[in-house]
């Protein structure tokens, strides 16, 4: 009698053959022209539940197959029946979906050429709907690999943009169509629920490309193209924080300044797409500038230090109508705060005062900081004592989250100036009367006292925490074990009497946190304190505090990147012992695994690292885990900035040789 394993085995032996069977046919029939048969094949594959099967190699293979029944002759093309194109539609929607999406856009590009603007909006309409449902279906699923919390730990190495966006072709193939009706409110509205992304030089090349019979079109896509990339930010708070925040970073204050004089252009037009007035929003004038705009490119104008374009700003602000919110006065208060000009932070307190409004708890707290930042204590003091008298007589909401982030802000002060009386009698009026402290404010303490080498004051904090309750958090258990370990004799029992003590409140998120802490140190007693750590997770009898997949990966993450050995052999029985103890508990390797591992060893510039990323490599190959972009991006911008070339050269052969399609910007590195 078969086994219910075997049972499962013999099934999907069928499937596969079942599936085989249908794509042999599908390919011969598409090749042949003769689409009946092709779309019986394909709905074989679709009704049966064999579309998991499909994967790059078919995925290349039915995209260079499209791409040329579509483009080798639009006059043939038309003759064919509806059901032809239907089918050809649905194959390159699903392709697109999952990931190559230059069927589709041939496609679309060939309808643009004939004019055919509707069947493209409606095509493209169909092709967001799929991935707002694929998309809802991959939430609903639950990733083994643990939380998006325990996943940051690893680094920005499996999530990225390559793999995350909309394609920035198919939006562009759709913003031409509404150009060619002349639609900039359709544009943008079908954009918003996409997580597009597009740059203005992409979509010049892209616009450059489409070589349409009418030029004009092209033109006013571009048009269209830009104002929708700006709408898009703006319709996107984070999105348009992050873009600006990204060029404060560089210091790109040039950037920053175009983008300001590209919106307030945009308001001074004759037929402006752009309005402060809620109540000028239109067809024609469809998006209106957010209030939060003025604040963020305020904030980032004085991080350039350029208090040039902030007066700018303001003067441009007043000629429009728009009266100065407090989340823009407090971005002014802050940028002249950490600029270390509190005299101006002053006028502008007084001109809020004057005009009668009530300064928010986050422009108080900016105010605070700018005498601290400037070397008056005292008169930091003095305002915070007068907020808190306002906060006692109810002129402000004791439970708002600012007001605890204001006595934050004190307590890292005092203690910076060393002020340790000062900084615990504030901590015991917050137990007494509120607010009450939180984690960050012991953090804050237990970092001084562990800068100052007080042990015993550190144990204080920590037994404080638990009478009133307050839960540590990984930061707490790093910076703790970060100041007993340097003198500890035997480091697990230092992390065993820890754990006992005070680890009752640890989840697994915060254990992978300081196994992260641990690992960055890349010291002999954080190495023995991450795997004692380790073990202790192992050891635990709830379940949800067992190590994921993830927890492994951080530790032999942090193995790869460490530079110092004293014995290279240490190492590698470290890494051989942490993957016994995965496999020993069924934790695989995932292709983000091995991109994190990739880039780890990648990022030890010795020969020994460019080794240990080609074994991963050849490993993902020879276990048949899925190899995207993604990776040979990493291993061949790794290989390159050592100079690899014979290996790098290498590698590209075997991408042009692997049979799947790559994304522009992989072929580009290629040098394809």
């Amino acid at each position: 009698m078969p086994t219910e394993d075997g049972a499962a085995a013999a099934a999907e032996l069928n499937s596969e053959a079942l599936f085989q069977d249908a794509y042999r046919r599908l390919i011969a029939t598409l090749l042949a022209e003769d689409f009946r048969p092709a779309g019986k094949a394909w709905s074989e594959i679709g009704q049966n539940s064999l579309l998991y099967f499909l994967g790059p190699p078919h995925y290349d293979e039915l995209c260079k197959l499209i791409i040329e029944l579509v483009s080798a002759s639009d006059s043939r093309f038309s003759t064919w029946k509806p059901e032809a194109a239907r089918l050809l539609d649905d194959i390159a929607i699903f392709i697109a979906s999952s990931g190559d999406p230059r069927a589709f856009q041939a496609r679309l590009r060939s309808l643009l050429k004939r004019g055919d603007a509707e069947t493209v909006l409606r095509l493209f309409s169909k092709f967001v709907t799929r991935l707002q449902e694929q998309t809802a279906h991959l939430n609903a699923e639950t990733d083994e690999t643990a939380s998006q919390s325990e996943a940051l730990l690893l680094g920005d190495t499996t999530h990225d943009v390559y793999a995350d966006t909309f394609p920035a072709s198919i939006a562009c193939c759709a913003i031409t169509a509404y150009a060619m009706k002349d639609s900039f409110h359709g544009a943008v509205q079908a954009l918003l629920p996409t997580n597009s992304i597009i740059t203005n030089s992409y979509a010049r090349a892209f616009f450059t490309s489409l070589q349409l019979p009418d030029p004009m079109v092209s033109q006013k896509a571009q048009v269209f193209a830009s104002r929708v990339i700006a709408a898009l930010h703006l319709t996107r708070p984070g999105s348009f924080q992050r873009h600006v925040l990204n060029m404060t970073k560089t210091k790109s204050d040039q950037a920053l300044q175009q983008l300001y004089e590209y919106l307030v252009g945009a308001l001074k037009e004759p037929q402006p797409w752009l309005t402060v007035d809620p109540s000028a929003v239109s067809q024609q004038t469809p998006i209106l500038l957010p209030e939060f705009t003025w604040s963020i490119l305020l904030k980032g104008f004085l991080r350039c230090r350029r208090l040039d374009l902030g007066e700018k700003l303001w003067d441009d602000m007043t000629k429009f109508g728009v009266r100065p919110t407090m989340d823009v006065w407090t971005a002014l208060l802050e940028g002249y705060a950490e600029l270390r000009m509190i005299d101006r932070a002053l006028l502008a307190w007084n001109l809020i005062l004057k005009q009668r409004q009530r300064p928010s708890i986050m422009a108080h707290r900016a105010l605070i900081y700018g005498f601290f930042k400037a070397d008056r204590p005292e008169e930091a003091m003095e305002r915070f004592q007068e907020f808190s008298a306002s906060l006692k007589q109810g002129d402000y909401p004791a439970e708002d989250p600012g007001v605890l982030i204001i006595y934050n802000t004190v307590m890292y002060w005092l203690l910076t100036l060393s002020r340790d009386a000062d900084a615990l009698a504030l901590l015991q009026d917050m137990e007494d009367v509120g607010p009450k402290p939180d984690v960050v404010t012991y953090n804050t303490f237990i970092r001084y006292y562990t800068n100052m080498s007080k042990p015993g004051a550190i144990g204080d904090i920590m037994r404080r925490m638990d009478a009133v309750g307050v839960a540590a958090d990984g930061v707490t258990y790093s910076t703790v074990l970060s100041a007993l370990l340097p003198v500890a004799e035997d480091v697990p029992s230092v992390v065993r009497a820890m754990i006992k003590d005070y680890g009752h409140h640890l989840n697994a998120i915060a254990y992978s946190t300081i196994i992260s802490h641990f690992m960055k140190e890349e010291t002999d007693a954080g190495l023995e304190a991450a795997v004692e750590l380790l073990r202790v997770m192992e050891t635990q009898e709830d379940m949800a505090l067992h190590p994921t997949t993830i927890t492994y990966t951080i530790i032999l993450a942090g193995i790869h990147r460490r530079r110092k050995w004293l014995n290279p052999q240490v190492k590698e029985d470290y890494i051989k012992g942490i993957m016994d103890r995965m496999k020993r508990r069924g934790h695989m390797f995932t292709k983000s695994t091995y991109n994190t591992l990739i880039q780890a060893c990648l990022d030890d510039p010795s020969p020994e690292g460019a080794t240990s990323a080609l074994k991963y490599y050849r490993e993902m190959v020879r276990t048949n885990t899925p190899i995207e972009d993604r990776t040979w991006f990493l291993l061949l911008r790794g290989l390159a900035q050592r100079h690899a070339w014979d290996e790098a050269d290498f590698l590209v052969e075997e991408i042009r040789k692997s049979g799947r399609g790559t994304t522009a910007w992989l072929r580009a590195y290629c040098g394809q």
